[in-house]
C-alpha cells in the first residue's frame, strides 16, 4: 500500500532540502513532532512534517487539494543569562532567521515531481519561538509551506 499524500510530499521537501545549497550545514529529518533532546541540537536541524489537508471542490469532476508541510528550524543557543542575552546568541539567532529566510525563498518557487505538487505560499508566524528561547536557550522557527497538488 502507498504511503498516504501528505506522507509522500513531506518525504518529498525533505530530500528536496536535502539537496539544497544553504548558507550553512544542515540536518534534515521528517517526524511529525519537532522534538529533539537538547544534546542532539548543537547543529541546526530542519524537521520536516505534514501539517493540513485542504480539499475544495472545483469543478464537477475534480477537487483541489491543499497541503501544509512545516519546517521546523531549531538549534541550541550558546548559554547566557537570564536577565541578558550575550551578543554571541544573537548572532547566533540573527545567523538562524538568515537560514529561515533563505528556506522560505527556497521554498517558494519549489515544483515537485514525485508526488506532483507546486508551492503556493510560505509564511512564518510567530518568526521565533520566545517560549523555547526563554525555557530551554532553543531557537525554534516554524515555516508554513502550502503546496497545490495534483492527484
Amino acid at each position: 500500500m502507498a504511503d498516504a499524500y501528505a506522507i509522500q510530499l513531506a518525504q518529498a521537501v525533505q530530500a528536496a532540502l536535502d539537496a539544497a545549497e544553504l548558507s550553512m550545514p544542515i540536518t534534515v529529518i521528517r517526524a511529525y513532532r519537532p522534538r529533539r533532546d537538547l544534546k542532539d541540537l548543537a547543529d541546526p536541524l530542519l524537521t520536516v512534517a505534514p501539517h493540513a489537508i485542504e480539499i475544495e471542490r472545483e469543478s464537477r469532476g475534480g477537487n483541489s487539494h491543499e497541503y501544509q508541510v512545516d519546517v521546523a528550524v531549531q538549534q541550541k543557543l550558546v548559554e547566557s543569562t537570564p536577565e541578558e542575552d550575550t551578543d554571541q546568541r544573537i548572532e547566533q539567532a540573527d545567523a538562524l532567521m538568515r537560514l529561515v529566510e533563505e528556506v522560505a525563498d527556497w521554498a517558494l518557487p519549489l515544483v515537485l515531481t514525485s508526488p506532483v505538487a507546486r508551492c503556493l505560499r510560505v509564511s512564518n508566524e510567530p518568526a521565533f519561538s520566545p517560549q523555547h528561547w526563554d525555557e530551554y536557550g532553543l531557537f525554534t522557527s516554524v515555516l508554513q509551506i502550502v503546496f497545490k497538488c495534483t492527484r
